[in-house]
């Protein structure tokens, strides 16, 4: 059962995806493959399932959707496609593929796995070169609530501590970069040093 925090519990499945993250990791730093069975795969295999479960395809049948969920910036409320809550599915779909073929185990999902690991999208807006925080962010604001300003945080923690793929997000240094200063001043806003 989900905690009731402020209500907003339910809608804060990026949470999932980082219990994946630090399974992985533990795995990646011990290497203890004994673990990796008993204990690693039935979390991973679980929350990828989880995603599978929670991933609804959007009218073109190409493209999967996360919606209805609160991102690590709770300011902006209930949101579709956060771009950290995408990036962890996607991360916690690869690794769970990953797991899978170390322990040489070929679950009825996996196909699905990759597919949705592929399909799930970050939110890029070519025209400016950055990553919205969410799917119909507006630069500088957050347009579901009104105008308050976004922090960025998520799509900060993309790049430190996920370390996703570039393609995924269209990143190269210039785009890091500008993600880094456009959302620098929300950051110190709400977080200040």
């Amino acid at each position: 059962a989900i905690p009731p925090v402020g209500g907003t519990g339910e809608f804060e499945i990026h949470v999932t995806g980082d219990v994946s993250f630090a399974f992985w990791q533990y795995w990646q730093a011990t290497q203890n493959k004994t673990w990796l069975q008993i204990r690693g795969w039935p979390v991973l295999a679980g929350i990828a399932n989880f995603w599978v479960s929670r991933t609804k395809s959007r009218t073109s049948g190409r493209i999967a959707s996360i919606d209805h969920v609160i991102d690590v910036n709770e300011q902006a409320g209930i949101i579709d496609n956060s771009a950290y809550t995408n990036a962890v599915a996607k991360l916690s779909l690869a690794n769970a593929e990953k797991a899978a073929v170390l322990l040489e185990k070929w679950p009825a999902n996996l196909d699905r796995w990759t597919e949705l690991k592929e399909a799930l999208p970050i939110p890029f807006d070519a025209e400016r070169a950055w990553n919205p925080e969410f799917e119909g962010a507006v630069w500088g604001v957050n347009n579901k609530k009104g105008g308050s300003d976004e922090n960025g945080l998520g799509v900060l923690m993309m790049d430190y501590p996920l370390d996703i793929p570039a393609e995924w997000a269209h990143w190269n240094d210039e785009i890091r970069l500008k993600n880094l200063k456009h959302y620098q001043a929300g950051i110190e806003q709400t977080y200040p040093m």
